[in-house]
């Protein structure tokens, strides 16, 4: 996917000006696409949560956050069933499924600004308000060590500043 973007670099635009989403309200939420590869256990989900927040904020593009991401939703796929809401909800199908991270359901009011996901994502926000190369800088993709193909390596680079700052060091912690 990455290697098109040369099609979005123009006098107009650029790569770094595409909506990147990890779900939504036409496909499905992220929750539920992790859930449905059979893990069920919260760590492991939320370790891939955190991983797809850190490619969603690190890689090129705007992050799109769905709301209700924050706080686990997973939904039952599809569109019409990622629709949950925020405040407690009335809605059986709803309210059935585990939300990721939380010992809530959407029966509860979830606006939790403690919640792991929560969190994550306001430590990525600030990285990428922080580091102006997250947002306007190329993307390079890197080769990898072992001549894999099933990691992703890539530096983000700001032609007129340098090399990314950003470094590992900086990433947000739970407390």
């Amino acid at each position: 996917m990455f290697e098109q973007d040369d099609r979005y670099n123009h006098a107009g635009g650029s790569a770094n000006q595409l909506l990147n989403f990890l779900g939504n309200h036409d496909i499905g939420r992220f929750g539920h696409f992790l859930q449905a590869g059979g893990e069920q256990d919260d760590d492991p989900l939320l370790a891939r949560y955190r991983l797809a927040n850190a490619l969603l904020f690190f890689s090129r593009g705007v992050p799109v956050i769905y709301y209700g991401d924050e706080q686990g939703f997973t939904g039952e796929g599809g569109d019409k069933d990622a629709r949950q809401n925020m405040f407690p909800s009335r809605v059986a199908s709803y309210n059935a499924g585990r939300l990721i991270g939380t010992s809530a359901t959407t029966a509860d009011d979830n606006f939790d600004p403690t919640h792991p996901l929560y969190r994550d994502i306001a430590g990525l926000s600030a990285l990428y308000r922080e580091h102006p190369v997250l947002r306007s800088g190329i993307q390079m993709a890197r080769p990898n060590s072992d001549d894999s193909d099933r990691v992703l390596t890539f530096s983000r680079v700001d032609l007129a500043g340098g090399w990314n700052t950003c470094w590992p060091s900086t990433w947000p912690t739970r407390p």
